[in-house]
């Protein structure tokens, strides 16, 4: 944190540059690494804040206001469920398991019983 407003922007634009990066390193990598599979999802938080706007929030309402820079509680729930929603569009989480009823009545009995009565 500075109060240099040249050195704040020098920054930002370099983060800028290596975040405009990233994309071109997944999309030159693909296919080269054996055990690994790169994503990029775009900025996912600028994203995720966007949208939280446009649903009619306001961007300071996920902000943690002892600090002014992390996520509060609203802002967790809020960019967890965004990423969990852009990671399945991306077809990184599959869908869910069609016999997972048939496997927690299988090996989870007194569970499934639970939650049918709940």
């Amino acid at each position: 944190m500075t109060s240099n407003q040249t050195a704040r922007d020098n920054l930002s634009a370099l983060a800028a540059s290596m975040r405009e990066q990233l994309p071109i390193i997944v999309e030159e990598t693909r296919g080269q690494l054996k055990n690994l599979k790169l994503y990029y999802l775009g900025d996912v938080l600028n994203d995720a804040i966007r949208g939280y706007i446009k649903q009619g929030g306001k961007g300071k309402d996920l902000i943690e206001p002892s600090d002014g820079f992390h996520p509060n509680q609203i802002g967790q729930a809020f960019l967890g469920q965004y990423i969990w929603n852009v990671t399945v569009e991306a077809g990184i989480i599959p869908p869910a398991n069609p016999h997972n009823d048939a496997i927690r009545a299988r090996f989870f009995p007194n569970e499934v019983k639970k939650t049918e009565t709940a």
